[in-house]
């Protein structure tokens, strides 16, 4: 179904323009008679503002608007109406385009089932045209079930890894909104040395020594103390107290002792923690759901005398 605030005989001369366009992206007479036709007919003017009319970004908002009229499906409009457009990266490794713009989108064709045949059916490659458009103009293509923008600068982060070697560049906060590591706020080292300390002594607290036959003892703090935590275990400890601070900043506030303390029953299953009413109830809830995806931790004294985990 094609867009009836249009004539055919206009809709004619877009479709036109795009193939011209796709046999050559440096086409700049084809390119101002698609801004033209946009233009006279008011289409989402505020999608191109005040952009150079030979700009990547100015030239990638017109066809967007082009492809969307004239794909001959739903679901190709649907793709191409849910492409995104962002300014730049937050992630290691990749370099802001030079374009200054980078689409986001689902950039295959549409198919659907024939039941007579048993084969699927390609019916609209319209996204896929568009993708390739953008890319003649030198405009980077990304998957949109692979990366999301910062809640904060409204660059990309990649989301879904692309090699064995890939870690996050990101965190969750307020369970939702996604902050970049260039973003995220500031952690004083003293409010982390002071969560980490009761997390640790907590630790120590509500473990027990065991035996060569598996038999529990008295507790680890009656005989150790912080100091006598591995190196490498505490480097571990420092590093997720850290991490669920940052995750969760907002509900904990300034209460780095009883977090810290908290974090280490929750996550292990204790019978207290964060739910159990010392916290607000919503606050103790998420910080519960929080701590719980962390799993549990078993510490043990090696054989030189050292705790571990």
């Amino acid at each position: 179904m094609t867009d009836t605030r249009y004539t055919a005989e206009e809709l004619g001369t877009l479709r036109a323009i795009l193939d011209a366009l796709r046999e050559d992206s440096d086409d700049s007479l084809s390119w101002c008679a698609l801004g033209d036709w946009l233009e006279e007919r008011g289409v989402r003017e505020w999608g191109r503002g005040n952009l150079e009319r030979d700009s990547a970004a100015f030239r990638a908002f017109c066809a967007h608007e082009a492809f969307l009229l004239c794909a001959p499906t739903r679901k190709g409009r649907s793709r191409i109406d849910n492409v995104q457009f962002y300014s730049g990266y937050s992630e290691p490794r990749y370099s802001d385009p030079t374009c200054e713009i980078i689409a986001v989108g689902n950039w295959n064709g549409c198919d659907r089932y024939n039941p007579t045949t048993r084969t699927r059916e390609d019916i609209d490659d319209s996204p896929a045209q568009f993708g390739s458009l953008l890319e003649s103009l030198g405009i980077p293509l990304e998957w949109d079930d692979e990366w999301h923008s910062c809640s904060e600068c409204g660059k990309l982060v990649r989301t879904q890894p692309d090699c064995m070697s890939w870690n996050p560049h990101y965190d969750i906060v307020n369970e939702c909104e996604l902050i970049c590591h260039e973003c995220r706020p500031p952690i004083d080292s003293a409010d982390l040395d002071t969560m980490v300390r009761n997390y640790a002594e907590c630790a120590l607290w509500s473990s027990s020594e065991y035996d060569e036959d598996g038999n529990g003892g008295e507790p680890l703090d009656t005989n150790y103390t912080i100091d006598d935590i591995h190196p490498n275990t505490m480097a571990s400890m420092r590093e997720d107290c850290e991490s669920f601070l940052r995750e969760n900043m907002k509900d904990i506030g300034t209460e780095y002792e009883r977090a810290g303390h908290d974090f280490w029953l929750t996550r292990n299953g204790h019978g207290a923690g964060f739910w159990d009413g010392d916290w607000d109830d919503e606050i103790g809830n998420r910080l519960t759901k929080s701590a719980h995806s962390y799993g549990s931790i078993d510490l043990y004294v090696g054989n030189d005398g050292m705790i571990h985990s």
